[in-house]
């Protein structure tokens, strides 16, 4: 038998971090931490996020066998969602992973439960992991989360891609910025180093589908701090912490070439 109880909002922040890349995946768990590497079908964006067992209450993991490293489970991650809807923010959720079944155990307060069990999908029939890119980006922002999804929000007014770059400024510093153009209108978003929370800095520029970035953007909270790590038509690989700094989320989007001719 495999058992967790956790805080409800943590599980909710995991699976939907998961649910808005596939409605379906892999769930990795091992003595020491919960781990998903999910591709879109298409392709286009990866997310790769680990669950400490220091989020957890209560850790429970019995291997099968003496050569069982990890426990592959097969989730719908849509109906997770929406089930973990009935959890308010102070409830805690137990997690029981036993027959191929996962009893999920909703604790409000004193003396209330709601209780549900739900069948796992079979892990075999379920897209296979891909390795997450070993990425070699020669420039990083950290940006709030309200600030990044404010300029993409900015992008969708008049495009359906977006740039994001890091050039010099006028003065020879440098600066982030979020720039979209359309058939007649542009926005564009300047964001000098100092008013960044940290920057590596070099000339980069790619663009972004905001398609996959909406989605993407509904997982984090505004107050994130935020890592983008950026190159030259290169993979976005977007970065932040998860339930206090037990869990990390990480997403890669690959980008769409441009045409420079």
């Amino acid at each position: 038998m495999i058992k967790f109880v956790l805080d409800g909002k943590i599980l909710k922040q995991f699976v939907n971090c998961c649910s808005v890349i596939s409605n379906e995946g892999l769930l990795r768990i091992s003595s020491d931490k919960w781990r998903s590497i999910i591709s879109d079908p298409a392709n286009v964006s990866m997310i790769d996020i680990t669950l400490n067992n220091d989020a957890f209450e209560v850790y429970e993991f019995e291997k099968e066998g003496e050569e069982e490293e990890e426990k592959k489970i097969g989730l719908d991650l849509n109906k997770l969602a929406d089930l973990l809807k009935m959890a308010e923010k102070e409830d805690s959720v137990e997690l029981v992973i036993e027959n191929n079944k996962m009893n999920l155990q909703i604790k409000e307060g004193e003396g209330r439960e709601l209780r549900y069990s739900v069948l796992l999908l079979d892990a075999e029939v379920i897209k296979k992991e891909n390795d997450p890119p070993q990425l070699d980006p020669p420039a990083q922002v950290i940006i709030t989360g309200s600030e990044f999804n404010r300029a993409c929000k900015a992008a969708e007014k008049v495009s359906k891609y977006i740039s994001l770059g890091v050039e010099e400024d006028s003065e020879g510093g440098n600066l982030f910025y979020m720039e979209a153009k359309g058939d007649a209108d542009s926005v564009r978003l300047e964001i000098n180093r100092d008013y960044l929370i940290g920057m590596k800095a070099e000339t980069v520029r790619s663009l972004f589908s905001l398609e996959y970035l909406d989605q993407i953007n509904k997982a984090y909270s505004k107050n994130s701090e935020i890592t983008l790590d950026l190159g030259n038509d290169y993979p976005l690989r977007l970065t932040f912490e998860i339930a206090d700094g037990f869990g990390e989320c990480v997403y890669y989007l690959a980008p769409r070439i441009e045409n420079y001719e």
